[in-house]
């Protein structure tokens, strides 16, 4: 299958958006993580709580976990990457693809609960254990519903992959 060349452009602004998105991360959270009394600062507010100086295990561990947050928001971008990349080459409903969009869909979903679940981690490890809680805000109940239907338009290709193929053995 072909693509109008208005799809064409779309699959590249989507794949460099992709790309922009994890540059903005990387760069808004190490600006974030470069200061520690400003970090410090952040999830004491979060807490409710005063400013505490950060032992070096403490910025060590917190850093690691922010860390793995990227390199998840990384994963979806390869994910990305790789499924509009089949698209380019017009390789749209085919097991390859279907299966690169679960792949999306799946690592999106991980990511989105990662950052989630990291929070409390965070809170506990700068600001005492006794503030760990869960908190979230309407993006990540956004970025889990579109990974979510990522996931089920990737059934519905894979259905629509599974009948194009009955059909082809039937002619």
């Amino acid at each position: 299958m072909t693509l109008s060349p208005q799809l064409k452009l779309a699959c590249h602004v989507i794949r460099l958006g992709a790309l922009g998105w994890l540059a903005w991360s990387v760069v808004r959270t190490g600006l974030l993580w470069a200061d520690a009394d400003r970090v410090a600062g952040v999830y004491a507010r979060i807490a409710g709580t005063a400013p505490m100086a950060q032992t070096g295990l403490q910025r060590g561990l917190s850093l690691a976990i922010v860390v793995a947050l990227i390199l998840l928001t990384a994963v979806v971008v390869v994910r990305i990457w790789q499924l509009f990349g089949f698209y380019l080459r017009g390789e749209i409903f085919n097991d390859v693809a279907v299966a690169a969009m679960t792949s999306l869909g799946c690592a999106g979903l991980f990511a989105s609960v990662s950052d989630l679940l990291a929070r409390p981690l965070l809170l506990a490890i700068l600001t005492g254990a006794e503030n760990a809680r869960l908190w979230g805000d309407p993006n990540d109940l956004l970025h889990l519903m579109v990974s979510l239907l990522v996931l089920v338009m990737a059934q519905i290709f894979k259905a629509g992959v599974a009948m194009a193929e009955e059909n082809r053995q039937i002619v």
